[in-house]
Parts: C-alpha cells; structure tokens; sequence
C-alpha cells in the first residue's frame, strides 16, 4: 500500500471564522475549529460516481464579507491539488453562512479513493487562495472520495455478443444495434 502524502493546510489565528458543520449525502460533520486551523476527516468517505453531481453544504458560524470558500479534489491521486479541474469551487468573498455547492466528478474515472480539502478563508486579512500552507484567518477540512466509474448503460449486462446485430454493413452514416 503506497500512502499519499498531501501539502500542509490550515490557518495561523484560532479566531471566530472556521468550518463548523459539513454535509455530504449522509455524512454530517460538525467541529470546532481544529488545531492549526486544520481537521482530518479522511476516515468519513463519501461515495460519488464519477460524471455525476453530488451536493455539499459547509456552514460558517461567524461570517464576514470577505470571506470564501475553495473546495479542490485530486482526481488523478498524484498527492496535490494544482491540476487542471481540481479546484472544483471558489466562492469568492462574501457574507454567507451556508454555502451550497453541486460537485461533478469528471466522466471516465476509474474507481479509486482519493481526497477533497476546503477552504474556508478571509481574503481581506492574509488570504490564501492555494491549497496548500496557511491563511490568516480560516480552516481547511479533509475528506475522503471515493468515486466509482459511472455505469454504462445501452446493452444488458447478461447479453451475449452474438445476440447482437450490428447494420448495415457496409455501414452509411448511420449505424443500427439490436439486441
């Protein structure tokens, strides 16, 4: 078993603004702000399908107009979260208490548990817009994903190929296929 080594992530001042409740499908995390700013919950995995959405909610107990959310997944599991299309959610700034996010694993991935970060930061007082080191102000969570390809749909699993017809051949622009 190879174990993934991911970048340190968390804040510097234990103040008011931090994570304090996230939901995913029936995973209901509440906390206090952690130690360094920082909670692992990898051990809570949630169970998406790559090339459909899922929905998240990441409370914020103490609010200001500057904060944001960033939520990344590293899809390819090479241990960072700096390739294209793993930033899967930037908020911006802005006063909100509960923020409400649709994420959709790309189409294609093969199945495999990986690990999703959020943010949650202050971009007025010493942001951090990576996922990686710390902010000033804020949190960052870990979770665990873990995706499975999505299903194929078209021929029943059980059909055989020779119940298969294929036409016309040769084939003009347009193919048939019965089963």
């Amino acid at each position: 078993l190879i174990q993934i080594v991911y970048c340190d992530a968390g804040s510097t001042n234990l103040g008011s603004e931090y994570i304090s409740k996230v939901t995913i499908g029936d995973i209901e995390q509440t906390s206090l702000k952690g130690p360094g700013g920082y909670e692992d919950y990898t051990h809570l995995v949630y169970e998406a399908t790559s090339g459909t959405s899922f929905h998240i909610t990441v409370d914020n107990p103490s609010p200001h107009n500057s904060n944001a959310l960033l939520i990344w997944v590293d899809y390819n599991h090479d241990g960072d979260f700096a390739d294209d299309g793993e930033e899967v959610y930037s908020s911006g700034p802005g006063y909100i208490t509960r923020y409400e996010v649709d994420i959709t694993p790309p189409s294609g991935l093969e199945e495999d548990f990986t690990r999703m970060r959020i943010r949650l930061h202050d971009t007025g007082f010493g942001p951090n817009f990576t996922s990686c080191a710390n902010s000033n102000i804020g949190e960052v969570e870990d979770y665990g994903l873990s995706i499975e390809p999505e299903e194929m749909t078209g021929i029943h699993p059980t059909s055989k190929a020779s119940d298969l017809k294929i036409y016309p051949n040769p084939f003009d622009g347009i193919l048939h296929l019965e089963s």
